[in-house]
């Protein structure tokens, strides 16, 4: 059982707010409709009764909010978490009634007055009843009617007790004023009940509707949180849904603090949008590849065609929606939703693929022999944090890393990222995308101080040491801002070379780089981030490294 469930359950045993049998019920019908996308929990909920209608009905309008159910469906964390705060601002509603002023002040009336009615004067009904006027003036006509009997009672017993004494009359007259009396006790008491379910029901429609938009703009953002995730773990090839895995393992609290924290860092949010970038920059790479290579006989992948579903992706075909995107167009409130996403392109659509065999036929001179490639190492990945890869620099050093990751996972290799500016840090990413914790800590990696690549290369070589990255090949992003290596350390890397073939790459994010340093490394790309190309050449850059 889960932290959140655990709440739940301590809800329905320890509430004070209705019986414990209707908080249970209520707890399950919640849950069932978030979750579930065929379950409407409104008619179910009548089934409670009338005891607690103003609540019931509070919590009707919640249900019947379209956005709530289209962001929480199928998503067990997010339902259970919904469920719960629904049930807790009950909870805190309930207890504000009860502190409640005006409330309070009906009630001690009403008790005062009952307690005390039976020890009146003529003088202190005629004065209630005119106290009753000010305060349920709606019942004007009731009180009206009992001071005019009450008058006319009072009168009439007075003078049959002058004229003739303790008749027959004179007591008949007095069982009349003591019904009169127990019907203004009656009214008074459904006046003020009426009252106070007038009060309860007005501050819970009020506190309704700012709760509601309080669990939009709450959800909104949990999900805007969800796109940006996706774009990284989509990207590394694992489509990641939000009812299960990764959504799922995290504690809520980590939950939240990753959500504000990926909301507050406007440059995560930046990195997302490289990354699609690089994507859509890999996709032309790949048609160009395809393009120039010539094949006998090649099966031709048509993502026009329907015959298979492969994935989930934003886009803004509106011929392949899933049914969640779809029921947003059911109310005008949802439309809303639904049109800004279609301007982004950010709708949830089916992606079809299509599969024909292509027969091409050219003549080729001579023979080609290819060498079978040996099982591809490790990668030991050295990323430059100091300060002057701040912006646009930190970015790029960051999409080129996601870049090797994505081909590390997709060939099964072993991933190491050490990041250096004065001192280094290390992460074992290689799982990074069964990982949310993982995932946050590398975009959350900083980019400040000054520049020293020595440890960051002594550590790879200690890692080359080790079982799991001995055939490893190391690549280094840097603007190569700073100092020479020491002449022990590169002779470390040369025997390294020689000795277990290592191979040393580098891609410098700058046009001003040491040249003298770029020595050590048996590759070297430059990377001007200004030539408003370098994405194409960035990928031709990492499929290089890739295939080392």
């Amino acid at each position: 059982m889960n932290k959140l469930n655990n709440e739940i359950q301590n809800f329905i045993v320890n509430s004070n707010v209705m019986d414990e049998e209707s908080r249970k019920k209520m707890s399950n019908i919640l849950f069932n409709h978030f979750y579930n996308i065929d379950y409407d929990g409104v008619n179910d909920l009548s089934s409670l009764g009338d005891k607690h209608s103003n609540y019931i009905d509070s919590v009707k309008k919640l249900l019947g909010d379209k956005i709530l159910k289209y962001l929480t469906v199928n998503n067990k964390m997010l339902s259970e978490k919904v469920s719960l705060d629904i049930l807790k601002w009950l909870e805190s509603k309930h207890l504000q009634l009860q502190q409640n002023n005006e409330i309070r002040s009906h009630r001690d009336n009403f008790n005062r007055f009952i307690s005390n009615n039976q020890n009146y004067k003529k003088t202190d009904w005629y004065d209630s009843l005119k106290e009753l006027k000010k305060t349920y003036p709606e019942f004007k006509k009731y009180w009206d009617f009992y001071d005019k009997k009450l008058r006319e009672l009072y009168k009439e017993i007075a003078i049959e007790l002058e004229k003739n004494g303790k008749t027959k009359r004179y007591y008949k007259l007095l069982k009349k004023l003591k019904v009169v009396k127990e019907k203004i006790i009656e009214d008074y008491g459904e006046a003020h009940n009426k009252k106070i379910d007038e009060i309860i029901s007005n501050f819970m429609e009020n506190e309704t509707e700012k709760y509601v938009e309080y669990l939009v703009e709450y959800l909104e953002k949990l999900k805007s949180f969800y796109d940006t995730l996706f774009t990284f773990f989509g990207y590394l090839g694992r489509l990641w849904d939000l009812s299960e895995g990764v959504w799922q393992e995290v504690d809520w609290d980590e939950f939240e603090k990753y959500s504000k924290l990926l909301e507050q860092n406007k440059d995560i949010q930046e990195l997302a949008e490289m990354i699609g970038r690089l994507k859509e920059s890999e996709e032309e790479y790949e048609k160009e590849l395809i393009e120039k290579t010539v094949i006998t006989h090649e099966w031709k992948v048509d993502y026009a065609g329907k015959s298979e579903i492969t994935s989930i992706h934003f886009s803004d075909d509106l011929n392949s929606l899933i049914p969640s995107e779809v029921a947003l167009l059911s109310t005008p409130q949802t439309e809303q939703i639904f049109a800004k996403k279609f301007v982004e392109k950010k709708l949830l659509t089916y992606q079809y693929m299509d599969k024909y065999r292509l027969d091409i036929e050219k003549k080729e001179l001579g023979e080609h022999n290819k060498k079978k490639e040996d099982k591809k190492g490790p990668v030991i990945a050295c990323i430059d944090t100091s300060g002057s890869m701040h912006g646009t620099p930190e970015k790029v050093a960051k999409t080129i890393i996601f870049a090797l990751l994505k081909i590390a996972l997709k060939e099964d290799r072993r991933c190491y990222v050490i990041s250096f500016s004065t001192n280094i840090e290390v992460m074992e990413i290689t799982n990074i995308n069964h990982s949310l914790e993982k995932l946050i800590k590398f975009l959350k990696m900083s980019f400040y101080g000054g520049t020293d690549a020595t440890p960051a290369l002594s550590k790879a070589l200690q890692m080359l040491e080790t079982e799991n990255y001995k055939n490893a090949d190391v690549v280094m992003v840097s603007d190569f801002i700073m100092p020479s290596l020491p002449t022990d350390l590169k002779n470390r890397i040369s025997t390294q070379k020689e000795k277990n073939k290592t191979k040393f790459y580098s891609i410098a994010i700058t046009t001003q780089t040491n040249t003298h340093f770029l020595d050590i490394f048996d590759v070297c790309w430059t990377l001007d981030y200004t030539n408003k190309d370098y994405m194409n050449y960035l990928v031709k850059c990492i499929r290089k490294v890739g295939k080392l």
